[in-house]
């Protein structure tokens, strides 16, 4: 199914898009429209976007975390450790990650967040009555 494929895309990019900056309230709102309620003219223009940004600036900044062992990075992180070449480039590529993800997926994040009103809306009418 292509709603499982565009999903197992996201989950794939997740990390590296929270990292980036995304909210994760953001992110959990497209998978949940991706998975749930996504028509199938709509799971292929995701999944065309979202292939771009993997080959693109996604696959830059995983390019970039791989450079160094991530519990180097954690200890990075915990010594407070700033200004490394490293450091630098992850900063970048995350940056332009986040720009690129937002550009193109702006519409589909929106039409989630609508998508997740409605339904809280319809579940509070229903608890109503």
């Amino acid at each position: 199914m292509q709603s499982d494929s565009v999903a197992a895309t996201l989950e794939r990019m997740k990390f590296l898009l929270l990292k980036s900056g995304l909210q994760e309230k953001s992110f959990d709102r497209l998978l949940a429209f991706v998975k749930d309620h996504a028509e199938p003219h709509e799971l292929q223009q995701i999944e065309g976007l979202l292939n771009i940004i993997h080959a693109g600036a996604w696959a830059r900044a995983n390019q970039v975390w791989k450079y160094v062992p991530p519990d180097q990075w954690e200890r990075y992180d915990l010594l407070k450790v700033t200004g490394l070449t490293e450091q630098t480039l992850l900063k970048e590529a995350l940056s332009v990650l986040k720009i690129n993800f937002r550009k193109r997926m702006d519409k589909w994040l929106e039409r989630a967040r609508a998508k997740a009103r409605k339904v809280t809306k319809d579940v509070s009418k229903e608890a109503v009555n």
